[in-house]
């Protein structure tokens, strides 16, 4: 995030006729790009890398193999994956040993609520953190908002939010006080622990290398006293 925001040249994705006069190499965009935009791209000739938008872990290494090959630089990405699963193995080293029983139920919070999604990354953070993922309890059949009754019933140990002010309007420390002035959720366990979980957004709402730091974070913030 830091080394983005020294770029001082940006072009928004709506504007491709400015897009096209930066004369790029290549273009790269994930499948959520609009399909259009990218037809009109290939209409002129611009070389375009579309790239699988990844759900968990298995996915990103994917996704940093393949930019990798793309660039010519297969080898860098080698050695990235090996830094992150290195990194992942020394994570996994401290919590291996917590049985399933004794994993703590944690519930991603947005401004919006919460919303139950199986294959979301969170749910794979939470697998490689070692703590359950407590929508994935309730074993509903597809994608769905959750009402609050809903999450009163799950009951979780703690809530995760992120830090991500999208609009300027919304830092974390509102959501914070939102979620424990809810006299819905007072009752639950998170509620009453006053547990809530503030995790970088960098590290937490991405689909790259820095998913990892995210796993540590909520690792660290679960289990404090195995990474003193």
């Amino acid at each position: 995030v830091d080394k983005v925001k020294k770029v001082k040249y940006r072009v928004d994705a709506d504007d491709i006729e400015l897009l096209l006069s930066t004369c790029p190499d290549v273009v790269v965009v994930s499948d959520m790009f609009k399909s259009e935009a990218v037809n009109t791209l290939h209409e002129a000739e611009i070389n375009v890398y579309v790239f699988k938008s990844p759900k968990n872990y298995a996915e990103i290494k994917e996704q940093i193999t393949g930019l990798a090959a793309m660039a010519g630089e297969q080898e860098r990405g080698q050695e990235m994956i090996a830094e992150m699963d290195a990194k992942l193995e020394a994570i996994k080293a401290k919590v291996v040993d917590i049985r399933p029983e004794q994993m703590p139920r944690v519930m991603f919070m947005s401004p919006l609520g919460a919303y139950y999604a199986p294959d979301s990354s969170f749910n794979d953070m939470c697998r490689l953190a070692h703590v359950t993922e407590a929508t994935s309890l309730l074993g509903y059949e597809h994608a769905c908002t959750l009402s609050q009754e809903a999450i009163v019933q799950i009951n979780p140990d703690s809530f995760v939010i992120s830090d991500w002010n999208h609009d300027g309007k919304h830092p974390p420390e509102a959501l914070v006080n939102e979620l424990l002035s809810n006299e819905s959720y007072k009752i639950t366990n998170a509620g009453k622990n006053k547990s809530i979980i503030v995790i970088p957004s960098s590290h937490m709402l991405t689909s790259s290398q820095y998913f990892v730091d995210g796993v540590e974070d909520l690792a660290r913030a679960v289990y404090p006293d195995r990474f003193e």
